[in-house]
């Protein structure tokens, strides 16, 4: 059983410090350090900001809707309103 949390926070903040430290070692060394150090962490960085991303939701639905296992989420849904009012027809 894994009993590591993963925050998407955590992984915003790591992508957008390495982004970051790339562009930093750019402006501050040169040749070919600088290159691999700002292609290394833009990579990494993208990475982190994708885990971020894909971070499963782990606080539920904050409106507090859990359909029934085998239910329709349409169900009772009125369709022809909402294209009434989506196309004002």
């Amino acid at each position: 059983m894994n009993n590591q949390r993963s925050t998407s926070g955590r992984d915003y903040a790591l992508g957008a410090a390495l982004i970051i430290l790339g562009a930093a070692s750019l402006y501050f060394l040169t040749g070919a350090t600088a290159v691999f150090i700002a292609v290394f962490a833009a990579v990494a960085g993208a990475v982190f900001l994708l885990r971020g991303i894909q971070a499963p939701d782990r606080d539920g639905d904050p409106l507090g809707y859990s359909p029934s296992p085998g239910a329709d989420p349409a169900d009772g849904f009125d369709w022809d309103s909402a294209y009434r009012d989506s196309f004002n027809r």
